[in-house]
């Protein structure tokens, strides 16, 4: 079985089961625990299936993927598969084939699971809020993801990246790009996106509600004189910038 690519940009986070069809009972030999743990790794939010689930998340089933561990086993060998399914029951992607010989089941599965997940390499958290659509004259925040909203915003897409490559002029550009940042709420925090759209700085809570973390960076974003500014180090320098933020 070969792993094979799929658009992820509509799945927000994912659900593992707390306990997989082969195994008799609960986190049985750690087998969801270690899910979940390797696939934070590719950047998802990740939950098991018993544990409770933000209001804002949980609203939006469809923005979930469920990712199981499938056994495909022989007398010689403990081979596991990752499955992910939509919340139709799709299976909308599936990992190369991991192996082991261990004859102790724990390690057999951990081992199998781990060379499975190292398949992995096209399975990226790359959500986008499709919901997000501008319009002429204000920004319409929608409820859900629906497939239509998704194709508008790839055509979106498509058409910019031609009208870079045929170098347009200057007013056109201005016309496709904006620096206003769009604040989405994520586990802990905000992501901010762009007209694009795409991910621009990612932001983490702290104990002040005009203060925030820079996600995977040296820095800060927080609020003065009712203006946002990012401060971060880039090499041994502070960079500041004011920020365009709409919550």
């Amino acid at each position: 079985m070969q792993s094979q690519q799929s658009n992820l940009e509509k799945y927000q986070y994912i659900i593992v089961p707390n306990q997989f069809d082969f195994v008799n009972t609960a986190d049985a030999y750690q087998t969801s625990s270690l899910t979940k743990f390797l696939l934070q790794k590719n950047g998802f939010p990740v939950y098991l299936s018993n544990e409770s689930i933000s209001d804002s998340l949980s609203e939006n089933k469809c923005a979930a993927l469920i990712v199981t561990i499938k056994d495909d086993s022989s007398m010689l060998q403990t081979k596991s598969y990752f499955e992910a399914k939509d919340c139709f029951g799709k299976v909308i992607y599936t990992s190369g084939v991991g192996k082991s010989k261990f004859k102790d089941y724990k390690k057999a599965y951990h081992e199998s699971i781990r060379k499975a997940h190292k398949s992995m390499t096209d399975f990226k958290y790359s959500y986008i809020d499709v919901g997000l659509i501008k319009s002429k004259n204000k920004d319409v925040v929608a409820a859900n993801i629906s497939d239509e909203a998704y194709e508008i915003t790839m055509k979106s897409n498509k058409l910019a990246k031609e009208l870079k490559k045929q170098k347009v002029d200057k007013k056109v550009k201005s016309e496709l790009t904006t620096d206003v940042l769009y604040a989405q709420p994520i586990i802990n925090g905000f992501q901010l996106v762009s007209s694009k759209p795409e991910i621009v700085y990612t932001l983490l809570r702290t104990s002040k509600s005009n203060v925030f973390i820079l996600k995977n960076e040296k820095g800060i974003v927080y609020e003065k004189g009712g203006k946002w500014i990012v401060e971060y180090y880039k090499a041994s320098n502070l960079i500041q910038e004011e920020l365009q933020i709409k919550f």
